[in-house]
């Protein structure tokens, strides 16, 4: 994570601890009041700023439990269709399935039906873009999702920000039949139409350039996939730039630039 992101996350963490904070002197305050015999009344502006905290906590409260109790049981698929001169006539289309943050833990939640439902869109190449666990229990569960998705089609990979912070010692992929992707370049055929994939795993944007750099040199009947993962949503890169936040398991095209 860089600065930007690093402070970014500083303040959201601030905002949050502070209105929980409040929240916790209302009720403790609240409390004391009960235990007195006589209660000391609010002026209305206290009243509105009890009213505006304990709303805004109530709010906080809810994402977390949609976070935690709903979001990673209810999977969602978009589709994005890119145009390019570079498929011939009759080729067909050559399908990307782009998957991201499974944060995989002991118990499985959507991976066990994450390959059916990826193998239903009838994937040419799987691309996931970072984010493999939220504890070291979870990689046996990684990994039995990540073998499954090999099984359908190619499958490439890159390392977030959580991978980078947490599991830099842990080989994610290996055995799986992934191959990951950090500063390298793999070259596959789809249908007649040649393909070349390279990425980056969050922290190693430095060399963005030159891996970009390296994709303009292809061929023009290439097909180019670059995948950058970064602290910011997507990165806005010419000549076509694909920013689609989903909060779901399952994404395509998304942080994903195609050239």
């Amino acid at each position: 994570m860089d600065n930007a992101g690093f402070y970014r996350v500083l303040i959201f963490i601030t905002l949050v601890g502070t209105i929980y904070v409040l929240a916790a002197g209302i009720l403790i305050r609240k409390f004391l009041n009960r235990s007195r015999r006589t209660a000391v009344p609010l002026k209305s502006p206290q009243v509105w700023y009890e009213r505006i905290v304990s709303a805004l906590a109530g709010v906080g409260l809810l994402c977390a439990m949609y976070g935690y109790f709903v979001e990673p049981y209810w999977p969602a698929v978009t589709h994005i269709q890119i145009a390019s001169t570079k498929l011939s006539e009759g080729a067909g289309p050559v399908r990307v399935a782009l998957i991201s943050d499974l944060h995989c833990d002991a118990k499985p939640r959507l991976e066990e039906r994450l390959p059916l439902l990826i193998a239903n869109e009838n994937p040419d190449l799987i691309l996931f873009t970072g984010d493999c666990l939220n504890s070291s229990d979870g990689l046996a569960v990684f990994q039995k999702c990540m073998t499954a998705l090999a099984q359908l089609a190619p499958t490439f990979a890159v390392r977030g920000n959580w991978d980078m912070a947490y599991w830099s010692e842990l080989d994610l992929f290996g055995g799986t039949g992934v191959v990951e992707l950090d500063g390298r370049r793999s070259k596959l055929v789809i249908r007649g139409v040649p393909v070349s994939l390279s990425g980056l795993a969050i922290g190693h944007e430095s060399r963005m350039d030159d891996l970009l750099d390296r994709a303009r040199t292809m061929p023009s009947t290439c097909f180019c996939i670059t995948i950058l993962t970064s602290s910011i949503t997507c990165l806005t890169i010419t000549p076509i730039s694909i920013a689609q936040g989903i909060p779901t398991a399952v994404r395509l095209a998304f942080p994903c630039t195609v050239r």
